[in-house]
């Protein structure tokens, strides 16, 4: 029986030195094979509505979000413009909050838009006429990482409609 102990002891020290060597530290329980630490990671900026102005950063460590795709029609709660630096130059986006009235994925796409939903979307087009109350029909995709995510327009049509007094 001692035999066995000092066995198991010598096997959990050299596991335990294993992951000094291996630069991380092990956790090790009788049920489960020994496996890494999980490394921390800081989540990204989540909500974009409370920054006027930020740079967007590739990070090769991020996994992105599978590619989608949504044809939407909404209506504009609201519209404002954010200065954004993408790639090394700066660009004006427009910020818009969405109710969704209609969605359908694209051909072959996911969706991550359901009817109904209030999205944040940015938008790099022109839309300097648009103003809430306005209707519009876009593709809409959700672009980003584990780390943080936003909606990005494009192809963005839109119907002036008059403010109801």
């Amino acid at each position: 029986m001692r035999y066995i102990m000092v066995l198991c002891f010598l096997g959990l020290f050299i596991m335990g030195l294993m992951g000094c060597v291996s630069g991380g530290e092990v956790m090790v329980t009788p049920t489960e094979k020994p496996t890494r630490a999980p490394t921390q990671v800081t989540p990204a900026l989540s909500s974009p509505t409370a920054v006027s102005s930020f740079t967007l950063e590739s990070n090769p460590i991020g996994a992105p979000i599978v590619p989608n795709l949504t044809l939407i029609e909404a209506r504009v709660l609201d519209i404002s413009i954010v200065e954004m630096q993408i790639s090394s130059s700066q660009d004006t986006v427009y910020l818009l909050e969405l109710e969704v009235m209609s969605a359908q994925a694209g051909e072959g796409m996911l969706s991550f838009v359901q009817v109904g939903q209030v999205l944040e979307g940015y938008c790099k087009e022109d839309l300097a006429g648009m103003q809430a109350g306005n209707m519009l029909f876009a593709q809409v995709s959700l672009q980003g990482d584990e780390r943080g995510e936003s909606y990005w327009l494009t192809e963005v049509k839109y119907i002036k409609s008059t403010p109801v007094h």
